[in-house]
């Protein structure tokens, strides 16, 4: 064994012991939530599909609960069911974001949950539907 592979080596060991355990237990990871899509659309961006498959979990068994944006979105964000967290359509007053955020749901998603275990999170795109001046 060479001394320059051994002292790699080392340094790699000495630098993963020096990591404090709560990085090493913490994984990172990206959840991509999508709607209006059909199982074929990814066949326009082969590369993207190819990491995906490479890289990430399929969940080829999966269901929604309730087949609407905002419903779903709530369902996803809280861990609640359309019944127990109250956004029951797209619209006002049952539904959209004013639903979601009179609820005081906004407050105990899996963000803030995943923050409060040390997380840093971030969201991007459509977060739900009807949001007028809270944007």
């Amino acid at each position: 064994m060479s001394k320059s592979f051994l002292v790699v080596i080392l340094v790699f060991s000495a630098s993963f012991l020096a990591m404090p355990i709560s990085a090493v237990a913490k994984p990172n990871f990206i959840f991509i939530l999508t709607d209006d899509m059909t199982p074929d659309d990814l066949r326009f961006m082969p590369r993207t599909q190819e990491y995906f498959a490479v890289n990430g979990v399929r969940f080829t068994n999966t269901f929604v609960s309730y087949a609407a944006c905002c419903p779903s979105r709530a369902t996803f964000l809280t861990g609640r069911y359309t019944t127990n967290h109250g956004v029951r359509s797209n619209v006002r007053p049952s539904g959209g974001f004013d639903a979601f955020y009179n609820s005081g749901l906004e407050s105990a998603t899996i963000a803030t949950k995943l923050q409060e275990s040390g997380y840093s999170t971030a969201y991007f795109g459509k977060y739900f539907t009807n949001m007028g001046h809270r944007l």
